[in-house]
């Protein structure tokens, strides 16, 4: 099977700044250091690249290693994300939606095997708040991923954009963060591993054990998306769901590190 191309890019370990003092959620704003270096894709993950899951059967019984108990009892007959045929959202190089932090998850699991099956000892997984975080908005502090500058159309897909759905990954160079990620502003909603509830000062923590991933806990979303306004745009924005939800607004993006 040929693997999706991910386009990694790398970001070290150290300090950087975390959260805002706009919104109650995002306060205190204070350091944070991650200490180990990782890779977060240079895009949420595509259609063209879930589609390599849904094909092996991930969601069959062959598939039931990758799930968690929670999320193989949520799927029950499902075979692929919610609008999966639907015209407006499946083309190849547009972000998958319609996908619940559980299909998230399960992704992560699927590929980490199909990795370690050609030799590649890599961990795939979600992003924790602060890993997405940093990879957005690097060390300087800055407000968005492109610095402090207010967004405009040529930024991002988002509510003043008037796209109206999410648009094919790339269409926004001028987004990219100070690591070259793009797309960490609008077009869709991005699950994170970190559990609804985890409070500031961020303690960073292993979120991605098999006891963090049990269970029904809601679940922190990054980014914003194509019908948003400028406000969740910010680098330092938070929202969250249960992870048994799915929309045509919520998406994915990739974590890559040590075991």
């Amino acid at each position: 099977m040929k693997l999706p191309d991910i386009g990694w890019r790398n970001v070290p370990a150290g300090e950087f700044v975390m959260g805002s003092n706009e919104r109650s959620n995002e306060k205190p704003q204070h350091p944070v250091t991650i200490p180990y270096d990782y890779q977060i894709a240079k895009y949420p993950v595509t259609n063209a690249q879930y589609g390599l899951f849904v094909e092996a059967g991930g969601y069959s019984e062959a598939g039931r290693s990758f799930w968690t108990e929670a999320g193989w009892g949520w799927k029950k007959q499902k075979t692929a994300p919610r609008y999966w045929k639907n015209r407006l959202y499946n083309l190849s190089n547009q972000p998958v939606v319609g996908v619940s932090w559980y299909e998230a998850v399960a992704f992560c699991h699927w590929l980490t095997e199909q990795l370690r099956e050609v030799g590649e000892e890599r961990l795939i997984r979600l992003p924790t708040e602060a890993e997405w975080e940093k990879a957005a908005r690097g060390t300087d502090g800055r407000k968005y991923p492109w610095g402090n500058e207010p967004p405009t159309k040529e930024h991002a897909n988002y509510q003043d954009t008037e796209i109206g759905s999410p648009c094919a990954v790339g269409l926004f160079p001028r987004s990219a963060s100070p690591y070259g990620v793009e797309g960490m502003a609008g077009n869709v909603w991005e699950w994170c591993a970190t559990k609804y509830g985890k409070g500031y000062p961020y303690q960073p923590e292993d979120e991605w054990s098999e006891e963090y991933l049990a269970g029904s806990n809601r679940r922190r979303l990054r980014g914003g998306a194509f019908l948003s306004s400028s406000v969740y745009l910010r680098a330092a924005s938070r929202n969250f769901d249960r992870p048994d939800l799915s929309s045509s607004y919520r998406g994915f993006r990739l974590i890559s590190s040590p075991f």
